[in-house]
């Protein structure tokens, strides 16, 4: 983020003596960024670009912003017009002390009333408010090494009548005495930012603005240049103050599984994670084969064993911390808590810096070639070519399929029928999902090419650990590719690239993990593919990552869950836009599907709508 620093409000000199001070702390912290110097009648202050977008620390298009209200230019590197500005929200560090002072000398400047032309609706807007009298100084009780900067606005106030006491109280009064209360929280109370002045524009920082900027090249001694607008950028990272956990448990809509696994209902619980700021961080709980427990108990696992360790944290800060577990402190979560806290910190901490998690994580495109996969072992076949059909009328140009029956004809028939309601042409993966040993393996995947069917993939054909079996069946299939991993945490991911045991490296869930061990495929030249991840927010992993050409959509029916789900169309998957992973708990969800307590099978009723996926026969 950018730091904006300085004092103002106060006289030249007693300004580049702050500076001087500021100058001298931010060298002896290594942080020798900031230049002064003074120009006649202003001083300017160069900042520095600290990390918020690289194209913008590499601009060279200079622009200076005048701040007309206090006759000073702040220089900082712009590009296309666009300036991110960022204010820290409690100050740690003596180095950005005078932060305090700039908002205070703008308050002093606001409650003289010379800053605005219309001083007369500002204070119409403070006692709309009811905002109390001589309350100025309120703010000064946070900090006192602030005490300068805030009774110098105090005195500029007090020249004037009750009600610029009363607009002073507004920003800086109650709001912020309370020091579990942010600056951004004050001034998002605050008026100030409401209203500027004819011809003037707005400059979004954090959540307050500054009224009346205009911007200059520095070659342009005119004063009377036109205004440009500015971007809002948000970019606040701040502890971690509460959590939020709601239990859902509903039908499916169809059965799903494999060779080895059946389900018909959903278990999960959302998880929110709540930032000082308000930001919300969302990611799922879930388990497969048994129902959670109850709300109140997965409230209070959670509270005692991973609340205290992340509470007053940077979600930022979370998820690139490295934990080095030894001995009997190895272990897990007695809930599947881990990879629904990576994904709601990482959506946090996208959030918190204005960006879409892929675009946080270092993505160069903002999509990925999706593959229909069926879920399809326990479906009847005409259920098992509708699903297919469908998905080939959406634009899917690839599909997977179940195989791993103990009666290999019936296999052999599923891949005849998905020939028949597909494109020829259309590209086809099976997943026995480790139902054969490496012979029984290569004997039947040479039946399926002598029967006239190409295959792209044949996934995770026998057991995960057997990197031997896995490298073998590698080298005698070599008209099809092995692709596996998907069971191996992210150590055993890399124990079976070491052995050379697959060609595609199949990754899902937790996003730090994820990256780390896409990070090393790419670095060993091994093509990674997405696997099911809960409403499809691997494409944020996916798009980020140099050498994922695939996702897999498997059609289940938890859409209902979130205001918006992830985008497919045309056989793509769309990263969203917006800030974080782009998923918000619905609360039409969380006031129809909840069930705090747990359900029998028999009493969840109908399933919800699937919108993606017509009823099947």
């Amino acid at each position: 983020m950018k730091r904006f620093l300085g004092r103002v409000g106060v006289s030249r000199r007693a300004c580049f003596k702050d500076f001087q001070m500021l100058l001298q702390r931010s060298n002896k912290h290594g942080r020798r960024h900031l230049a002064l110097q003074s120009q006649q009648t202003q001083i300017v202050v160069h900042a520095p670009v600290c990390g918020v977008d690289e194209r913008i620390a590499q601009s060279r298009d200079d622009l200076t912003v005048k701040i007309e209200l206090e006759k000073i230019h702040f220089s900082e590197m712009v590009r296309r017009q666009t300036i991110l500005l960022q204010l820290p929200q409690k100050p740690r560090m003596p180095d950005f002390q005078p932060v305090h002072q700039v908002l205070v000398g703008f308050l002093g400047k606001h409650a003289n009333g010379r800053a605005f032309n219309d001083r007369a609706e500002l204070v119409r807007r403070a006692r709309q408010l009811k905002a109390g009298p001589h309350e100025l100084d309120a703010g000064a009780r946070m900090d006192g090494q602030n005490a300068f900067g805030f009774e110098h606005a105090q005195r500029i106030a007090k020249r004037r009548n009750r009600n610029a006491d009363n607009l002073g109280q507004l920003a800086l009064g109650d709001k912020c005495a309370n020091r579990d209360r942010s600056l951004k929280q004050a001034f998002e109370d605050a008026i100030i930012g409401e209203i500027a002045e004819p011809g003037g524009s707005h400059l979004g920082v954090s959540c307050f603005r500054f009224a009346h900027l205009r911007f200059f090249h520095p070659s342009d001694n005119t004063s009377d240049r036109s205004v440009i607008n500015i971007k809002r950028s948000e970019s606040t990272f701040m502890p971690l103050s509460e959590f939020r956990i709601t239990r859902f448990q509903f039908a499916r809509d169809r059965v799903i599984g494999d060779s080895q696994v059946r389900a018909d209902d959903v278990n999960v619980a959302a998880l929110e994670l709540i930032g000082e700021t308000g930001n919300v961080g969302l990611g799922f709980i879930q388990t497969l084969f048994h129902p959670l427990p109850d709300q109140t108990e997965i409230e209070a696992v959670f509270k005692h064993e991973v609340w205290p360790a992340i509470v007053g944290h940077e979600a930022i800060g979370l998820v690139h911390r490295v934990s080095r577990p030894r001995g009997g402190n190895q272990r897990a979560f007695s809930l599947p808590f881990h990879e629904a806290l990576q994904v709601a910190l990482w959506d946090l901490a996208a959030k918190e810096a204005g960006l879409p998690l892929h675009k946080l994580l270092g993505s160069r495109r903002d999509r990925v070639r999706a593959y229909a996969s069926g879920l399809d072992f326990h479906l009847g076949d005409d259920a098992f070519c509708a699903l297919f059909s469908h998905a080939a009328g959406l634009g899917y140009e690839a599909f997977k399929i179940k195989v791993g029956h103990p009666d290999f004809k019936r296999d052999m028939r599923r891949l005849n029928l998905l020939k028949e309601v597909v494109p020829a042409g259309s590209q086809i993966m099976i997943d026995p999902n480790e139902a054969w040993n490496s012979k029984e393996a290569l004997v039947k995947l040479t039946a399926i090419r002598n029967a006239g069917h190409d295959l792209l993939w044949v996934e995770d054909p026998i057991l995960r650990h057997d990197f031997e079996g896995l490298r073998t069946l590698r080298h005698a299939v070599n008209w099809t590719q092995i692709n596996s991993g998907e069971y191996l945490d992210a150590n055993g991911k890399r124990l079976l690239m070491e052995n050379f045991g697959t060609d595609l490296l199949n990754v899902h869930g937790q996003v730090t993990d994820v990256m780390r061990i896409g990070w090393l495929a790419a670095e060993l030249g091994i093509p990674v593919s997405l696997g099911n991840t809960f409403l499809e927010v691997g494409v944020h992993m996916a798009v980020a990552l140099p050498e994922v050409e695939w996702l897999e959509y498997s059609f289940q029916n938890f859409d209902h869950l979130v205001e918006q789900p992830i985008e497919i169309r045309d056989g793509f998957a769309h990263a969203p836009t917006r800030p974080g992973h782009g998923l918000v708990l619905s609360e039409a969800a969380r006031q129809d599907w909840a069930r705090p307590k747990r359900l029998d099978r028999s009493a969840l009723g109908p399933a919800p709508v699937n919108p993606r996926l017509p009823t099947l026969p």
